[in-house]
């Protein structure tokens, strides 16, 4: 079990927020800062760093409990301060891992990448927390399979079906309206998803596709449909981002473009999922300053 205090001494909080995960379960979320010198040279000399570190930790009757979730790095960034005081009291809301209440770690863009270096990283999981006890609980991570893409801020196998890869389809749907191309994005707050689907078969084919596409149409025939499947244009296969996606299980697929040229369009300005209407979309502008295969590769990520 580790201590939180013995780690912290010395540190400023930025920012320290008390959260629920479990009805009568909190856990402390804290971001910490420090200046260190290295070999002994004071903090302000040459060769001192900027340390920013990040932890939840359960709140019991003694105080602060078992750590949930930690992260220690360099800061290099500059903005330090400004960047956690402009979440405020979001922050316990805005950290959570997607359909949970348990903190995702915030890393920096430069530290997601697991070349990078970083002094400290315990990411939080849902397994702990799958026992009768409210409370967390010690399990044995060591055989999980591990993301060589990306860390995440989360481990364990999350909200996906399994760990590892997961199969699964994001479809680019664009449209030409009043001299723009827009798109078909799937409303989750402030991330811009595209339609996902989960896939069985490991080759996507045009089947595939008619029958995804159908769960979002509204308006055409299956004729119409099927010329649009037959335009597709495939921009990427393999890693895809996701907010699920964890450092032991993620999505793995092809994000393929289709274009609705009919007359009256596919789909309405509100597509709904046909099996689960809780997933809504709308359309967006595409930005004039990138093409649909551009603006696809952002959702995916290539092998090193």
């Amino acid at each position: 079990m580790t201590d939180v205090h013995t780690k912290t001494e010395g540190f400023t909080d930025l920012e320290d927020f008390n959260c629920k995960y479990h009805v009568h379960e909190e856990f402390d979320l804290s971001v910490l800062q420090a200046y260190c010198g290295l070999y002994g040279t004071p903090w302000n000399a040459r060769g001192s760093m900027i340390v920013q570190c990040q932890f939840a930790a359960e709140i019991n009757y003694y105080g602060q409990g078992r750590v949930i979730a930690a992260l220690c790095y360099q800061d290099i960034s500059g903005n330090t301060n400004s960047r956690w005081q402009s979440q405020g009291g979001e922050m316990c809301k805005k950290w959570r891992y997607p359909g949970t209440q348990l903190p995702q770690l915030q890393l920096p863009e430069y530290l997601r990448s697991r070349d990078a270096k970083i002094l400290w990283y315990e990411p939080a999981n849902l397994e702990s927390f799958n026992g009768y006890s409210s409370g967390s609980r010690e399990v044995a991570t060591t055989r999980w399979i591990r993301n060589t893409y990306e860390r995440t801020g989360f481990s364990g196998m999350g909200k996906l079906p399994e760990y590892g890869p997961n199969k699964a389809l994001y479809l680019l749907i664009t449209r030409y309206s009043s001299g723009t191309t827009k798109y078909i994005v799937e409303q989750t707050g402030n991330y811009i998803s595209l339609p996902r689907f989960w896939v069985k078969k490991a080759t996507i084919d045009a089947d595939v596709i008619k029958r995804k596409v159908q769960k979002l149409n509204q308006y055409c025939n299956p004729s119409e449909i099927n010329v649009m499947v037959q335009t597709r244009q495939k921009y990427h296969v393999g890693y895809l981002k996701n907010r699920q996606n964890t450092d032991n299980a993620w999505l793995e697929g092809a994000i393929i473009h289709l274009h609705d040229n009919s007359d009256r369009g596919c789909f309405g300005p509100y597509p709904v999922h046909s099996e689960v209407a809780t997933r809504q979309y709308s359309w967006q502008v595409l930005p004039h300053i990138t093409t649909p295969r551009d603006f696809a590769r952002t959702f995916g990520m290539s092998a090193k």
